[in-house]
């Protein structure tokens, strides 16, 4: 339940919360706070608990919210470009169709959440943790996403275009029919992963683990391959025009 004191001052405007908060810089409760449509550009919200807070529609644009909770928090339609979100909580959170474009996101949990639709383009998520998240079609496009733990993850029909995935877990990922041209996915690990029409092309996968991934009409055009691994793979319909450093020696799955 949130506190009557924390809530009525946040009620009053940025102006006089960040003066509070400059003076009181310590725990804030808003969990389970109705905010929904709330104006909160540049506000100091860093270490404040969300869980459960309705935030739908909220501008939070350019805030602080660096470890914030924000599990199971309602945030469909919030506007959260630009805000610090990095060792930030959000786990079971509803993002459906937010903006973060250009935030930082570091080290944040978001596993199971909601991001579906979301605009994460250009955000810096390195070592964040989507596990079980449901990211599909969102916009992830030049997203820097090294080391992010995607694993089993929702993404199918996302927009990764340019985004860096170096290092990234997408271990038993859903990447149905999403667009990674152009990205960098040296040392990856798509064990398992679900890729059926998925499109690779340009894309720098060097030493990437596709180990019994689906690959079914991917398209790798273009791609470098340099040491990647495609064992227990079927790769009768995949395209590979012009990909180069193609492993002399495919351990193909023929018992579709």
């Amino acid at each position: 339940m949130a506190n009557a004191e924390h809530l009525a001052l946040l009620k009053q405007g940025v102006d006089v919360w960040n003066h509070w908060r400059g003076t009181y810089p310590a725990y804030v409760d808003l969990s389970d706070a109705d905010l929904q449509g709330i104006q909160l550009q540049r506000a100091n919200l860093s270490q404040t608990d969300f869980s459960n807070a309705n935030l739908s529609q909220a501008n939070l644009s350019r805030a602080d919210l660096g470890r914030v909770i924000l599990s199971d928090a309602n945030l469909t339609d919030a506007n959260l470009s630009e805000v610090y979100l990095g060792e930030a909580y959000v786990s079971n959170a509803n993002l459906r169709g937010a903006n973060l474009s250009e935030a930082v996101l570091r080290e944040a949990i978001f596993s199971e959440a909601c991001l579906v639709g979301c605009n994460l383009g250009h955000t810096d998520l390195r070592q964040s943790n989507f596990q079980r998240a449901n990211l599909s079609d969102a916009n992830l496009s030049a997203a820097d996403l090294r080391y992010a733990d995607f694993s089993a993850a929702n993404l199918a029909t996302a927009h990764l275009r340019w985004a860096n995935l170096s290092h990234a877990n997408l271990n038993q990922a859903n990447l149905q029919a999403a667009n990674l041209s152009g990205a960098n996915l040296a040392f990856v690990t798509l064990v398992q992963a679900l890729c059926r029409a998925t499109i690779f092309n340009l894309s720098e996968l060097e030493q990437a683990d596709f180990s019994q991934a689906d690959l079914s009409e991917a398209s790798l055009v273009g791609a470098n391959l340099l040491n990647a691994t495609f064992t227990g793979v079927d790769l009768r319909q995949i395209d590979l025009r012009g990909a180069t450093q193609v492993p002399m020696k495919l351990t193909v799955n023929t018992s579709v």
